[in-house]
């Protein structure tokens, strides 16, 4: 980041803490049981969230393969990263548009991570925060049937872009490259 001016250093920190927070609010939701579910799951079942590496490795003995965190801390880390996020992005740019984090996106992910995490009150307030700093709702029926048929949807506050040949199909999927499926009865 040298070089960068403070600008665009806290725009590209910021980037970084949303994806991070990203990324292990996904996994998290894949691999751990939600927060407060402790009575409902099964006895043994609960294996705890996912490991967390904060740090780069630079070479292959640099590889460390750490337990799974207890789900709070994991979640702390996702608020940890959000707040960062928010504190170091710049109100939604119209040049960047939904497929870059802006400080509404990060606003919006941790709203949605404290619903997750039963935190209603955090949930209400970067909610809240999210809906009044990013575009307003399309004026009539036709424009909002239209904003559908765009790349980029007018209203999004944030999107995930993703090309074609990132989703081949299902004929092109692992599933399909390294196993047989038949049909029943045959």
């Amino acid at each position: 980041l040298a070089g960068q001016s403070p600008d665009d250093r806290n725009a590209l920190t910021g980037q970084a803490h949303f994806l991070r927070a990203l990324f292990y609010f996904d996994l998290v939701r894949a691999y751990a049981y939600a927060p407060g579910t402790a009575g409902q799951v099964p006895a043994g079942q609960d294996r705890g969230g996912v490991p967390l590496l904060l740090s780069g490795i630079t070479d292959e003995a640099q590889i460390t393969l750490p337990a799974r965190a207890p789900v709070a801390e994991v979640y702390a880390l996702i608020y940890s990263d959000l707040l960062a996020a928010i504190a170091e992005l710049a109100s939604p740019s119209a040049s960047q548009g939904p497929r870059f984090a802006t400080r509404a996106g990060a606003q919006a992910l941790l709203a949605r991570a404290a619903l997750y995490n039963r935190d209603w009150p955090t949930a209400v307030r970067y909610a809240t925060a999210a809906l009044a700093g990013s575009p307003r709702l399309l004026a009539d029926s036709a424009a909002s049937v239209a904003g559908w048929r765009v790349a980029s949807h007018p209203e999004a506050i944030f999107e995930l872009a993703f090309a074609p040949n990132e989703n081949p199909g299902q004929n092109f999927s692992l599933q399909a490259t390294f196993t047989t499926l038949t049909a029943p009865g045959n």
